[in-house]
């Protein structure tokens, strides 16, 4: 991730000696701009009106005001760099912060005590008797002049921090993510793989003569998974395309006993699907049916709707062969993934469909 010097995110070691980037961010125009406000709001806020009775004194009470205001602001933008010099660890926070609580208030109020006789000495004979500063109401003034100006650098601390996290949580989502869709990939290709080299030797003692054609065949799906390997979705074209080919090698294998339809295909070429989605559905009724002359398997392959169904009669194997796990959990899982949508599976006594959605761009995460 790149940031520049006055990103949160920049480790308070990597700062050296930039206030602002320890800060977090440039602070100038915050100072010049907020000091004065403040400087105007106390008077009016925290001494008795009869210190603004007339122009003069208000004009010196505004004085006083920004004198406070810009020490104690200052001292306390000081004392928070300080402290997060000491303690620069993302860990450290709730230490520093109540460390630094105590230090900036007893600062605050030994700075108020001074700044009490300073200020008192110095009026006294500008003032009349009864209009000079409290110490009370200069201290309950100085404690929010501090509270404020505390609560403006750690407000967007916090702020940069709860982004940070959010920020982290999302990179490390899309790495857990981007890693399952990669071992799920991964597995397409050694299950894909074994099967068809059992198809493959049982085609070359059958009819050796077709063993050229099928080789052909096979390689042209295996360039379609090497060319699917670094994406998510495909067309439906592709994937029809690797389905063609997948099911000459099946014809070729069981000759009639294994029967495929086709319908509203062709009217939806502008939508995608999860790579090799529709070749292990076809792959799992292979597997897990009996596929024989008086039992032949029918495949049903169709679109409507802005989904697609492969269908097939249900007639399970009494032995069922070892499954490695790659097939409807992983379809399952990469649409949870990548999409917004489940695949939906029916099963009767007599049929067994799976419905995968159609994707179009837009509607992917």
């Amino acid at each position: 991730m790149t940031s520049n010097k006055y990103d949160r995110f920049v480790s308070v070691i990597d700062c050296k000696n930039d206030n602002a980037c320890i800060l977090g961010f440039n602070d100038f125009w915050l100072r010049m701009i907020g000091i004065p406000i403040i400087s105007l709001i106390l008077p009016f806020v925290f001494f008795d009106n009869d210190l603004v009775n007339g122009f003069p004194q208000f004009t010196i009470c505004v004085g006083v005001s920004l004198i406070y205001t810009l020490i104690y602001w200052q001292t306390d933008r000081l004392t928070l760099i300080l402290f997060r010099r000491k303690f620069p660890n993302y860990s450290d926070y709730r230490k520093r912060l109540f460390l630094q609580s105590i230090v900036i208030l007893l600062i605050t109020a030994g700075l108020c005590s001074l700044l009490d006789l300073l200020t008192n000495s110095i009026l006294r004979g500008v003032l009349p008797a009864n209009q000079a500063i409290p110490y009370p109401q200069a201290l309950l003034a100085s404690i929010v002049i501090t509270i404020i100006v505390v609560s403006i650098y750690e407000t967007k601390y916090a702020f940069d921090l709860f982004k940070k996290e959010l920020v982290s949580n999302e990179e490390l989502k899309k790495e857990n993510v981007q890693s399952q869709l990669q071992a799920l990939k991964n597995q397409v290709n050694p299950h894909f793989l074994f099967n068809s080299l059992n198809t493959l030797a049982s085609v070359i003692p059958e009819n050796p003569s077709l063993a050229v054609t099928f080789v052909e065949n096979l390689s042209m799906v295996y360039r379609y998974i090497l060319e699917i390997k670094d994406k998510d979705l495909v067309s439906l074209e592709e994937e029809m395309k690797c389905v063609e080919a997948y099911k000459y090698l099946l014809q070729i294998r069981f000759g009639e006993n294994i029967q495929f339809e086709k319908s509203g295909i062709n009217g939806n070429k502008n939508y995608y699907v999860i790579p090799l989605s529709i070749q292990m559905l076809v792959e799992n009724a292979i597997k897990h049916n009996i596929v024989s002359k008086s039992k032949p398997l029918k495949i049903e392959i169709s679109a409507n709707n802005n989904f697609i169904s492969v269908k097939n009669n249900l007639q399970l194997k009494t032995t069922v062969e070892t499954s490695t796990q790659t097939g409807l959990e992983n379809i399952d899982s990469r649409y949870e993934m990548l999409t917004k949508h489940r695949i939906e599976v029916k099963k009767s006594s007599e049929l067994f469909e799976v419905i995968l959605p159609l994707i179009q761009i837009g509607t992917a995460r």
